[in-house]
């Protein structure tokens, strides 16, 4: 038993390497938050993350874009290397946030091409929400979004195994877990999460306990409460790639059908073989989408693309 035991950990660490994550830039204070920074000219680029994690979880890989775009990965507020304060965690206050950092590092001057990943892509909608004149295109990578809070807390329950809903979801006892190891024993959280995710890269998987329980919690809440509405996506009014995985649980592919169908900057690309950690696993998709929209905003709005129907890809 123990043999068998010690294999399967040695199994799961040799899948660290699999996703082929390099470590990033370092990141550095970049005005609210902490953020990596490269290149000096050419289109903003923006790239935010999920929950929980940190801009790492965009790895190296990312960096390549610094080569024609001005790139901006920042820590959310609450998460990584940023600070921690005790409220701000709303939709609106984590794009604040963003929109300051985006000021500190200059890329605040010309509409960005703004990527999210998860929670990330939801921040992303709300800063083209309150602040479209920083936004120019949209890559919204597997986005929790729904029609209402009902169809929100239906859909998170079902994608959270027993385990996730213990530390994930708003509870007693996930409030005092999160407080006990992620805020009080960090060397513990960092134990326990990457035992129980080793397959991801080590700096993502210890970057996941790297919050606190109200930065957390209350950017779930916002999550649960389906706070991001479908119609911010057409209202932008710019072009939005969706990359979502065929076996991700957590996104409505239906909705999302329905908005690309019916809106023709709108595309829709179901990777069938991806789960939700699609920055880890499929990174040159997402640098190809990416970079096509940062070309049509370099070259103009009248040069955007319309986008024809939802591709399903392998």
């Amino acid at each position: 038993m123990r043999t068998g035991r010690r294999a399967g950990r040695e199994a799961a660490l040799r899948r660290r390497d699999g996703f082929g994550w390099v470590e990033p830039l370092p990141a550095t204070p970049c005005g609210p938050l902490v953020a990596r920074r490269a290149g000096g000219s050419g289109p903003p680029v923006v790239l935010l993350h999920g929950l929980p994690a940190s801009g790492r979880v965009w790895g190296g890989t990312f960096d390549r874009l610094g080569a024609g775009h001005r790139l901006l990965v920042p820590d959310l507020l609450g998460f990584g290397d940023s600070p921690w304060p005790p409220s701000g965690y709303t939709l609106e206050g984590h794009a604040a946030a963003v929109v300051a950092a985006m000021a500190a590092a200059g890329v605040d001057d010309a509409p960005a091409v703004v990527a999210g990943h998860s929670f990330g892509a939801l921040v992303a909608l709300a800063l083209a929400h309150h602040h479209p004149r920083l936004v120019g295109a949209l890559v919204l990578l597997a986005p929790p979004l729904y029609r209402d809070a009902a169809e929100a807390r239906a859909a998170t329950r079902r994608a959270l195994n027993w385990t996730e809903r213990t530390f994930c979801t708003d509870t007693r006892s996930s409030r005092q877990l999160c407080r006990a190891m992620c805020m009080r024993r960090p060397w513990l959280a960092r134990r326990v999460a990457t035992g129980y995710r080793p397959e991801l890269p080590l700096a993502v998987a210890l970057d996941g306990v790297r919050h606190t329980w109200e930065s957390y919690s209350q950017s779930f809440a916002e999550v649960v409460a389906a706070t991001a509405r479908p119609a911010w996506m057409v209202e932008a009014g710019v072009p939005v790639r969706l990359l979502t995985g065929g076996r991700d649980p957590l996104p409505d592919v239906g909705l999302l059908e329905e908005l690309a169908a019916a809106h023709p900057r709108i595309r829709l690309e179901v990777l069938a073989g991806a789960d939700h950690l699609i920055p880890l696993s499929h990174p040159g998709r997402c640098l190809a989408a990416i970079e096509e929209l940062a070309a049509a905003v370099g070259r103009g709005a009248e040069a955007r693309p319309e986008y024809p129907s939802p591709s399903t890809t392998e």
